[in-house]
C-alpha cells in the first residue's frame, strides 16, 4: 500500500460515514483506511487484510496495482489548499491565493516550491477568481496531471488529485466556513 492520502475528515465524509463491509463499523477520525481504486469501497486496514487484498465487491486485486490508503485527519482552516500526499520529502499544506495566481515549481521564487528534478522551475500555476480555481500547466517538461490525466488547463474541484512531473501528488481542498468543524462518528 504505497499511496497514502491524508484528507480532511469533514470534507471527505464520504469515507468517514461509510461502514467497513468486513468489520461492519464506521470509520473513526485519524483511522487509516484502504479504498479500492476500482469501486471506491472503503475498508479498515484489518478488513482489507482479512479479504486477502481482493475486493469482494468488484473482484479487484492489489496484484494489479496497490489500493489507495487514506488517513482521515483534522480539517484545514477555511480557504483553498493543496495538501501534499506523496512523492516529496515530508508533508505540507499549501494555502492558495483566493484571487490571483499561486505559482508552483522548483525555483525558490515560486509560492509553492517543490524541490524535485521532476518539477520544472516554473511548472504550473493555480489562478483563483471568485471561488473558482483553475490549474494551468506552464509548458513543464514532465507535465501536470489532474486525476491521472495530463492537462494544460482545467478547473479544480474539491478532492482533485494534482500530480507534478509524475512524482509529487497533492489534493486540492476547498474548505468553507461550515467545513471547519470536525464531525463526530456515532
Amino acid at each position: 500500500m504505497t499511496n497514502v492520502h491524508r484528507l480532511t475528515f469533514r470534507t471527505e465524509s464520504r469515507y468517514a460515514r461509510r461502514i467497513c463491509p468486513v468489520e461492519r463499523r464506521q470509520f473513526r477520525p485519524g483511522e487509516e483506511i484502504v479504498v479500492c481504486p476500482a469501486c471506491d469501497t472503503a475498508y479498515t486496514v484489518g478488513g482489507w487484510d482479512y479479504v486477502g487484498g481482493r475486493c469482494p465487491i468488484c473482484g479487484y486485486s492489489e496484484e494489479v496495482s496497490p489500493p489507495l490508503t487514506v488517513v482521515i485527519t483534522p480539517a484545514l482552516s477555511p480557504g483553498a489548499w493543496l495538501y501534499l500526499i506523496e512523492g516529496y520529502k515530508g508533508e505540507g499544506n499549501y494555502r492558495l491565493r483566493d484571487t490571483g495566481d499561486t505559482r508552483i515549481g522548483r525555483d525558490p521564487d515560486n509560492d509553492i516550491v517543490l524541490d524535485s528534478n521532476f518539477v520544472s522551475g516554473r511548472h504550473a500555476l493555480i489562478r483563483g477568481n471568485r471561488g473558482v480555481f483553475t490549474l494551468h500547466d506552464l509548458a513543464s517538461t514532465n507535465g501536470t496531471w489532474l486525476n491521472g490525466h495530463r492537462i494544460y488547463r482545467s478547473i479544480l474541484y474539491d478532492g482533485d488529485v494534482l500530480t507534478f512531473g509524475d512524482r509529487i501528488s497533492l489534493v486540492f481542498k476547498q474548505v468553507r466556513n461550515k467545513d471547519t468543524h470536525e464531525d463526530s462518528v456515532k
